[in-house]
């Protein structure tokens, strides 16, 4: 795997391989607290609901609870938000309370939209979040009378919200930078509350963009757009807040904007990388880009990501090495685990300590690429098809609008053909010109006349995955081979116009056709060395881990690590699942292996770091089994 992280970027540039360096990223954590009275009574009856029914839902089963952490989360994101589930869950109460039935399940906009089976609590079936509503009509009627109160309480707040007030001052400090901004929510609801509340104030300037695509301001109505439609609408200027849930987070270019603002963080630390991603990324022109994430004061999400940027470097870098510290966040911010950020901060340091993690996350080196001298280049084929329309019935022109070749002619219909990336990006309508996009072969194709030999002889071979070409040019003296639309070109300014012999060209065409298979075998040979080269580094890798594993299981025993083989082979002896394992990974290792210096000071630094609880679980085996499972082990070298 190549890993071009942020910091592989750098060393691009400091080697003029990339004409901009990366940007810069400052990122500040703004915490608000709620400025009315009124307001903080509001949220602390809802919150002293929300725990009481997750320790009673908690209680009946572990996991149960899981829906009320959802209602923390949107209570935490906006009004409404929490007002609309609250509804939703008021409906579906109802529902048991005059004993119709109910769907168990949350209703779809409840959890985050990217919402994912996996994010369920252990033990609960993949599909739909549960409700975990209450199972008799009494029980219903019981929190219905617990719900009602605090939805007039919530609605008596009539507009009044300290979250976007507060978001709306930071927002008009970016924009006043001249910065297009991003704003990110988990919410559907939320989206629709920001975007509602920001279009009065900058009109047709603020869209959105969620599961359901994008939206821009025609009219006083929000129009259906599609993602091509947004991300030319936010580089042109006339967008300057787009409103987003993840959905935006995968497949939007979207460096016209230079800031970020996350109204709420995703449950999921592991998306906020995907978040920034959209504006950090290369053709960003400012030389800063700035994230702003948004907290109430002492709130769950602020210790934890306050802990997860300060400890793991969240928000700044690329952090896939603290996937363990990330996971167990990720359990404080459901719920599931206490918020202890001192835990956090250990976890952060076993990963430190592990060099198996170091290697998993290794960044790629920047290394100056090969030059390559292309045959042609866009500015060839260009050339190339406006002389097609100076030589044949067919009509060339170019676009003004758009700058893309339009081709037409009799019984032909019409090709619209560009060599921009970013044109057929914006209009999924255009094809690419390059010699191989089938409808242009095809008319080319067209032009062939029977009997014709000019001295212009191609011969090709295919053969799997494999292509090669080799193309003559017939002289006096023979065929000369061309290297590039340069050679062609110098060739037909000097000839004469006289067609080739008819045994010439076969014997030319024959001769390049032997040409590309020679070629072609050679590209087949080279390719399989780098595929054995490949797995032969994959086998490395696997057995790097389970060597490392081995060591951690074996100073687990208690016997040290200066005779680990010893250990090993003590052990290993045993009519035990646990010996067994051990014959396996003699097996794997291929007999008892050498033990590095450095491998056996890791080992020890490991051991006497390690909690008395831990190390008892390290002997049940799992990381030992998971290393013997590794999927790299299944590569196959041929001899």
């Amino acid at each position: 795997m190549h890993r071009n992280t942020r910091e592989t970027l750098t060393r691009y540039h400091d080697m003029a391989l990339l004409t901009t360096p990366p940007p810069r990223r400052e990122v500040s954590d703004i915490a608000f607290d709620y400025a009315h009275q009124p307001e903080r009574q509001v949220y602390n009856a809802i919150t002293a609901y929300i725990e009481r029914r997750f320790a009673e839902l908690e209680q009946e089963k572990p996991g149960k609870g899981f829906v009320m952490t959802i209602y923390r989360r949107r209570a935490s994101s906006s009004p409404q938000a929490l007002e609309r589930s609250l509804e939703r869950r008021r409906s579906a109460l109802l529902r048991i309370a005059q004993r119709y039935a109910y769907d168990p399940n949350l209703e779809d906009r409840d959890p985050p939209e990217s919402f994912d089976p996996d994010e369920l609590p252990e033990g609960e079936t993949p599909g739909k979040a549960p409700a975990s509503l209450p199972q008799t009509p009494a029980a219903a009627r019981a929190e219905l009378d617990e719900i009602d109160p605090l939805l007039a309480n919530l609605r008596a707040l009539a507009g009044c919200d300290s979250k976007r007030d507060f978001f709306f001052t930071r927002l008009r400090r970016l924009l006043d930078e001249g910065r297009a901004v991003l704003v990110f929510t988990e919410y559907v609801d939320t989206l629709e509350y920001l975007r509602d509340a920001l279009q009065p104030h900058y009109g047709a300037a603020v869209g959105c963009y969620s599961g359901d695509g994008g939206q821009l301001l025609d009219a006083d109505a929000w129009k259906p757009v599609s993602k091509a439609e947004i991300t030319a609408a936010l580089r042109q200027g006339r967008l300057q807040i787009l409103v987003c849930t993840d959905a935006a987070s995968e497949g939007l270019n979207l460096q016209a904007a230079g800031a970020l603002i996350n109204y709420d963080l995703p449950w999921n630390p592991s998306k906020v990388e995907q978040r920034i991603g959209r504006i950090d990324r290369i053709g960003q022109k400012n030389q800063t880009v700035k994230v702003l994430n948004v907290f109430l004061q002492h709130s769950v999400d602020d210790q934890v990501y306050r802990a997860l940027r300060n400890r793991c470097g969240l928000f700044k870098h690329f952090v896939g090495a603290m996937q363990p510290v990330l996971a167990r966040a990720r359990r404080m911010l459901r719920g599931e685990e206490l918020v202890d950020t001192a835990a956090l901060e250990a976890s952060a340091a076993d990963v430190e300590r592990d060099p198996l993690a170091r290697e998993t996350y290794m960044t790629s080196e920047a290394a100056p690429a090969s030059p390559v001298h292309g045959a042609y280049n866009r500015t060839h084929l260009e050339s190339a098809l406006v002389m097609l329309g100076t030589a044949s019935s067919l009509r060339v022109k170019r676009e003004k609008a758009s700058g893309a070749w339009a081709v037409a002619g009799p019984g032909q219909p019409k090709l619209r053909l560009t060599a921009d990336f970013s044109a057929l990006e914006r209009d999924p309508t255009l094809l690419p010109l390059t010699p191989l996009t089938p409808e242009l072969h095809a008319l080319l194709a067209r032009l062939d006349k029977p009997g014709e030999r000019l001295p212009l002889v191609v011969g090709s071979v295919q053969r799997g995955g494999f292509r090669r070409s080799v193309a003559y040019w017939i002289t006096a003296d023979g065929p000369v081979s061309l290297s590039s639309l340069a050679d062609l070109n110098q060739r037909l300014a000097s000839w004469s116009g006289q067609p080739v012999a008819p045994e010439a060209w076969r014997n030319a065409e024959d001769q390049a056709r032997e040409e590309a298979r020679l070629q072609l075998r050679q590209l087949e040979k080279e390719s399989r060395s780098r595929e054995q080269s490949a797995l032969r580094r994959q086998l490395d890798a696997a057995r790097v881990r389970l060597l490392a594993e081995l060591g951690r299981y074996l100073v687990c025993l208690g016997e040290g690590a200066a005779d680990l083989s010893g250990v090993m082979y003590r052990h290993m002896r045993q009519e035990t699942p646990s010996a067994a394992r051990l014959r396996q990974c003699l097996e794997r290792l291929g007999g008892y292996p050498q033990w590095p210096e450095s491998l056996r000071q890791d080992l020890q630094r490991f051991i006497a770091n390690l909690p008395e609880p831990r190390r008892k679980a390290r002997l049940a085996g799992k990381e030992l089994e998971a290393a013997l499972r590794d999927p790299r082990w299944s590569a196959s070298l041929s001899e």
